[in-house]
Order: structure tokens, then C-alpha cells, then sequence
């Protein structure tokens, strides 16, 4: 996964996101996403980290627990999507006897159907031995989730683990990521939706209920908007000129007036 001699008690972390991204572990900043700690002099200390990937955009912020071992690289990927359509994997590295390769992959959820290099060779968890040192394709996929994408290159005296998080997919009723939203119905109560802090200093206001929509506007922790609708993990608020947006709920509140 690495080809390169790393520091001795050291190893290499690689973080990427399919948007940009604050990089913290244990409550350091490193950079932002795409972020390659692999240069001898940037590699960090062989041990167990919190990662916290908190995006510009302020989407939830990621947490997760990231080994880094001696000598090898650790990858994750995030793809930041509303609530549970969001997926992510991780990679990394276990010294194993011989020089053989192996290969184990887990997910969640469990029991998801693999296939490595276009061939069906099971279900999560599995372990594979007889596999060659070499780069391959995974894919994984189950009933109810996005399939998931995911290429790695096993070395020979290694197990490469692969942990995944499959993001949900929406039923016929709702609307994916990036399609226009239904036209709402205002709620006949008086309410509105106050923008909270967020890690960026503002709240960005997209054209419909996801990161994937575009940015119509910006707004800062303490305005006050109409409340219009909500769907997905978003409020619909009304903005000036009769225009309408979308802003993410882990960053604002609705209230009564």
C-alpha cells in the first residue's frame, strides 16, 4: 500500500471525502481532505486515533477510531450524503506469516454480497486467501443500500482489512440527492428555524435537501428564517424575495412562535 520506507514506529494515513473536509485526530488539525500523511517526515506514530472529518459545508461531522501501524498506510474514504445515505471504508494493514496475500472484509451491515474482480465470492464477513498480491476491485452490495466501490492492492505477508459502511438508498417516495424536491405546503402554525453555530463560523443554504445540491446562500448562527418544510434531514426555510432554500438540521432549530 506503500512504496516507500517509512520512520520506524511510524505509519501512513491517507484521508479523502467526496467534499472538502477538516482533518482532525485526537482533537489535532492536520489538513484538509484529500490529505496524505505518507512522506517519511509527515508520517505520524503507530497507535489507536479518533479521526474527525468536519466539512466546509457543515454537514455532520465524521467520527471514527483509525489504527495506524507500524510501517504501512491506513486509507478511509467518506462520502458525506443526508443522515443515512451517507458510506465510507477503511483500509488498512496486519502483518500475517508466510508471504502469502490475504484479504478480509467486513461491513456494516453484514451478510453484504462481494464481488472481487467481477467474481461472487460471498458475503460479509469473509476472509480470502487465495487471492494474489496484486491491485483488486471490490464491490459490495445489499438489498436497500448503495453499492459500494472500493480498489486495493494486497501485499505479500499481509492481511488487507477492509471495513465498510453501506449508505442506504431512498424508497420510490423520496427524492434522491441532487433531484429537484416537491413543491411544500407551508405549515399553518408559525414557525421558524434559527440558525446554530457550526465549525466554519456559517451555514451554507442549498437549493434542495442534500449536499449534493448547489449553494444558494450563506446563512450565520443566530438568524432567524420562516420554516417552509422538512424532509431528509433539512428544513426548508423562506428567504427574501420570495425565494426558498435548505439547510441541514444538525446546525439549526425549529421553533414556535
Amino acid at each position: 500500500m506503500l512504496d516507500r520506507v517509512l520512520p520506524k514506529g511510524k505509519g501512513a494515513l491517507k484521508v479523502d471525502s467526496n467534499v472538502r473536509a477538516k482533518v482532525v485526530l485526537n482533537g489535532k488539525v492536520f489538513g484538509n481532505t484529500p490529505l496524505c500523511l505518507c512522506d517519511p517526515q509527515d508520517t505520524i506514530n503507530a497507535g489507536l486515533y479518533t479521526l474527525q472529518l468536519i466539512p466546509d459545508d457543515g454537514s455532520e461531522t465524521y467520527s471514527t477510531k483509525v489504527k495506524i501501524l507500524n510501517g504501512v498506510l491506513t486509507a478511509i474514504d467518506r462520502t458525506f450524503l443526508p443522515g443515512s445515505y451517507a458510506s465510507s471504508y477503511v483500509l488498512y494493514l496486519e502483518k500475517i506469516k508466510g508471504q502469502k496475500a490475504e484479504l478480509f472484509i467486513t461491513s456494516v451491515p453484514d451478510s453484504s454480497l462481494i464481488t472481487l474482480d467481477g467474481n461472487d465470492v460471498g458475503v460479509t464477513p469473509k476472509t480470502i486467501t487465495d487471492i494474489s498480491a496484486s491491485e483488486h476491485e471490490v464491490e459490495l452490495q445489499k438489498g436497500g443500500y448503495g453499492k459500494k466501490t472500493i480498489l486495493v492492492r494486497t501485499v505479500p505477508g499481509y492481511k488487507l482489512i477492509v471495513e465498510a459502511i453501506l449508505g442506504t438508498v431512498p424508497s420510490e417516495t423520496e427524492n434522491l440527492p441532487g433531484q429537484e424536491p416537491p413543491t411544500p405546503t407551508p405549515t399553518p402554525d408559525s414557525q421558524t428555524v434559527t440558525i446554530l453555530s457550526t465549525p466554519v463560523g456559517f451555514l451554507r443554504i442549498r437549493s434542495g435537501p442534500g449536499v449534493n445540491f448547489s449553494e444558494v446562500g450563506q446563512a450565520k448562527p443566530g438568524e432567524t428564517y420562516p420554516y417552509l418544510n422538512s424532509q431528509n434531514g433539512w428544513f426548508q426555510i423562506q428567504l427574501e424575495e420570495g425565494k426558498q432554500g435548505w439547510v441541514s438540521e444538525d446546525y439549526a432549530k425549529l421553533s414556535n412562535q
